[in-house]
């Protein structure tokens, strides 16, 4: 029997510890997000190198003054990561609206790392604004439309076209205006570049906004993989459409 007593007493005290650990986490005001040793093993300059693939965060930035607005209004209390937006990806109407907006993001930390984030604020119908959503892109494994993600479906989302088609670093926007003359398909307006990679050359990973040559055409978001040699040349390695789902609503 004191045997019995003892475990029942020390069963009941692993719960409330479990217990006391899952308060914790429920009480804190910034998202969590997985960071696998991959994305830990490099930084240069405060940005995150990640399996050869350099975050870029030299974009022009390009928002009005009324997402500007919005955005700062959304983001008010949020702590842990300061979040700098570049661009307004998609909206959505629902009871109010929801915004898309593609960010970078630098962890409050001795070590500071830059990433890039889509952050979902959301408009309520009498103005207020709040964070519904952050997720985190990992550049090296972009969700797009053939990949095997959760196909929950997720509708009514449209894609904002840039205010500033010149959002890129001047090296990168030049290749990416040759690519793009050779280019047969989606016509392709660049939002940002996400990253960087050093090779034969360099590659180009850059988030557009793309509309089909077709009879209705349709707008999305677009992943290309930019090419550009050490000669002058460029071209489109890859262009794959987004799966948009995956970053607002966290799948």
């Amino acid at each position: 029997m004191k045997k019995l007593a003892t475990a029942f007493l020390s069963g009941a005290l692993a719960l409330s510890i479990v217990l006391t650990g899952c308060a914790g986490k429920q009480a804190q005001t910034e998202p969590e997000v997985e960071t696998t040793a991959e994305e830990t093993e490099a930084t240069e300059g405060g940005q995150l190198i990640v399996g050869g693939w350099t975050v870029q965060t030299e974009v022009t930035r390009a928002l009005t003054d009324e997402q500007a607005e919005l955005f700062a209004k959304g983001m008010e209390g949020l702590v842990g990561v300061s979040y700098e937006p570049v661009a307004e990806l998609a909206t959505q109407l629902v009871s109010g609206r929801n915004h898309a907006f593609l960010c970078t993001g630098e962890t409050v930390t001795a070590e500071p790392a830059t990433n890039w984030y889509v952050v979902v604020i959301y408009e309520d119908l009498d103005g207020n604004a709040k964070v519904s959503n952050i997720s985190q892109i990992d550049i090296t494994n972009m969700q797009v439309t053939d990949q095997e993600v959760n196909t929950e479906v997720v509708g009514g989302w449209d894609v904002v076209e840039p205010s500033n088609a010149a959002l890129l670093p001047e090296e990168a926007g030049t290749a990416f205006a040759k690519a793009a003359d050779a280019w047969v398909g989606v016509s392709l307006n660049p939002i940002a570049t996400l990253g960087t990679q050093l090779v034969s050359g360099t590659n180009y990973l850059v988030l557009c906004s793309g509309t089909t040559a077709t009879a209705e055409p349709e707008t999305a978001l677009y992943v290309a993989t930019l090419y550009a040699d050490l000669q002058g040349g460029a071209k489109f390695e890859s262009v794959e459409q987004l799966y948009l789902p995956a970053y607002v609503t966290g799948v």
